[in-house]
């Protein structure tokens, strides 16, 4: 007569060997799957979540599409799978934020790091309150890391502030957090120019003493705002020289709806540069002339952000 129920604890332990269990006397329809769940196994076995629960209990298999079809209905063992298989997937925990799963150098396995076109370096944002002449001086931002590095930039002067005819968006050079004030180098630059529903074209160029200029010859007193892209490059090779190309939306009261895109490169490829600041500052016209860091600067609020270039 079969066994209908048993006193707790009335089998042995390891009293039950395999050869004591007929064929299919213990299937999965004569477990529920709760239990099944409960077991201790290597097997993936899903937990009945998609809604419907149909698949509560249920073995994650292979579907046999391999060439020969023998694996057809083999179950997923999770431990021979996933667990310390560094030689497969090399990747036991978390990354930071922001970082991308990516093929390692040597083409060996996984890992966390940076990917695609753009690592985002460092942001600087001032509210309008708090404007000042120099907010965006980034400190150390070239290193050996990039070569390359590109900067998305919206920079305003003070709303209602005075200020001289020929101001424009400059980009002051230095080293290890403090600005140039002398001329390691001089840089050249030349900006051309077009204004929105207008004919208006022309070119704005000159040099300046460790600066690049961005746009240029806003007239006084217009409230003056630049927004735009640059790319600056090489600006620690001492084979090539540091410059940079950009494009600058550039609006005031008098001067509006101006696009400047332009060049910038400094004239000795021996200098380099690990320090860059955005300022609005007075420059020199536009007509081949030359300043430096002496001229007078306005103070200024937006966001500027930094990207190296992978």
């Amino acid at each position: 007569m079969p066994i209908r129920t048993l006193p707790s604890r009335a089998i042995a332990d390891a009293s039950i060997q395999a050869v004591d269990i007929a064929s299919n006397s213990i299937s999965k329809a004569k477990i529920d799957a709760d239990t099944r769940l409960g077991l201790q196994n290597d097997s993936i076995i899903l937990d009945g979540t998609d809604g419907a629960g149909a698949n509560k209990g249920d073995f994650l298999v292979l579907d046999g599409t391999d060439n020969s079809s023998t694996n057809a209905n083999d179950r997923i063992l999770f431990d021979e799978t996933f667990v310390d298989k560094i030689g497969l997937f090399n990747i036991n925990t978390l990354g930071s934020g922001g970082q991308a799963v990516k093929v390692n150098t040597g083409g060996t396995g996984l890992e966390f790091g940076a990917a695609g076109g753009l690592v985002l370096l460092e942001t600087k944002t001032v509210a309008s309150g708090s404007a000042t002449t120099q907010p965006f001086h980034f400190q150390n931002i070239f290193t050996s890391t990039y070569r390359n590095y590109k900067v998305i930039y919206n920079v305003k002067e003070t709303e209602s502030s005075a200020n001289a005819s020929n101001a424009g968006l400059i980009v002051r050079l230095g080293n290890a957090g403090t600005l140039s004030t002398g001329t390691s180098s001089t840089c050249n630059h030349s900006l051309m120019y077009v204004a929105g529903d207008s004919a208006n074209d022309s070119v704005v160029y000159g040099d300046a003493d460790d600066i690049f200029v961005l746009c240029q010859n806003f007239t006084s007193n217009e409230d003056m705002t630049t927004s735009g892209e640059c790319t600056f490059m090489n600006m620690l090779d001492t084979d090539f020289q540091g410059s940079c190309i950009s494009s600058t939306m550039m609006h005031g009261t008098t001067n509006a709806y101006y696009y400047e895109h332009g060049m910038n490169m400094i004239i000795n490829k021996a200098t380099t540069f690990t320090d860059i600041s955005f300022e609005i500052k007075v420059t020199a016209g536009g007509s081949g002339g030359n300043f430096d860091y002496s001229t007078t600067g306005y103070n200024v609020f937006g966001e500027v952000k930094v990207y190296g270039i992978i």
